[in-house]
């Protein structure tokens, strides 16, 4: 057997001598390594478990244990806008945008006042893009008619500007879907589209001497009155299902006499 042995050559160096046969054994080693490593990965048949998150921050982990039965599983529930507080609220006399948290985000009156700003807010806290148009002429004489159209929600809006401005003006909306994009349209006691007539009148909606069925009046005290008229909220019931399909406020929507 040759082994390795260092030289001293005339000038002072060393050389160094290998011994062959060592090196052969050497190498030999490793090769033998190298297959029992790749044979070791190929004869389980199952992968090697993760490292989890705690393992890669020095938190000890759990035991592995087998995963428990699909029946005990129970998938995070994604919220949806009506858990979250948001909602555009209809009363008989204004709308409300609340946000996500059921904070005020805009109000507008029906009365008086332009609707535009408050329709670019319902965009924006429902996703959805709104159309907007104009046309002349309007009821009681209005010089022009403004709608703002989303899908299952318009505003309409009557005014005339050379006249009386917006002490004239009269704002109306019609509700037909509960919600457009991903914010709810309920009224002020949580009436929407799709509530049954028997929910409606839980929730104190009732027919009047003009209405078939209306809600939230500005005045309960009138809400009964036969001599006296209070704003209300109007609704629109399927006659063979019993269910609401149409919430509707507006500026001169009363409990009887009015539109």
């Amino acid at each position: 057997m040759k082994r390795t042995a260092r030289t001293s050559r005339s000038d002072g160096s060393r050389a160094v001598v290998c011994d062959h046969e060592h090196m052969r054994r050497f190498w030999a080693i490793i090769t033998a390594g190298v297959m029992t490593v790749s044979l070791a990965g190929c004869t389980g048949s199952q992968p090697a478990p993760t490292t989890s998150a705690s393992t890669r921050t020095g938190t000890p982990s759990a035991t592995a244990s087998a995963p428990p039965p699909p029946s005990t599983v129970t998938p995070t529930p994604t919220p949806s806008p009506s858990s979250t507080g948001s909602a555009l609220v209809v009363s008989a006399t204004d709308l409300t945008l609340l946000d996500e948290h059921g904070q005020v985000r805009a109000e507008l009156k029906l009365r008086s006042e332009d609707p535009t700003q408050f329709a670019e807010a319902i965009s924006i806290s429902a996703g959805s893009e709104v159309t907007e148009t104009t046309s002349p002429g309007g009821p009681e004489g209005a010089k022009f008619t403004v709608t703002f159209t989303w899908d299952g929600l318009i505003i309409t809006s009557f005014f005339s500007p050379d006249e009386c401005a917006d002490a004239c003006r009269g704002t109306f909306l019609s509700a037909t879907s509960p919600r457009i994009g991903t914010l709810p349209i309920r009224t002020v006691s949580g009436i929407t589209v799709g509530d049954t007539v028997t929910a409606a009148r839980a929730r104190g909606a009732h027919s009047t001497s003009d209405h078939p069925l209306a809600s939230d009046p500005e005045d309960p005290a009138l809400f009964d009155s036969t001599t006296e008229a209070t704003a209300v909220v109007l609704l629109s019931v399927n006659e063979s299902s019993e269910v609401v399909t149409d919430i509707r406020a507006g500026a001169w929507y009363t409990s009887f006499g009015g539109l």
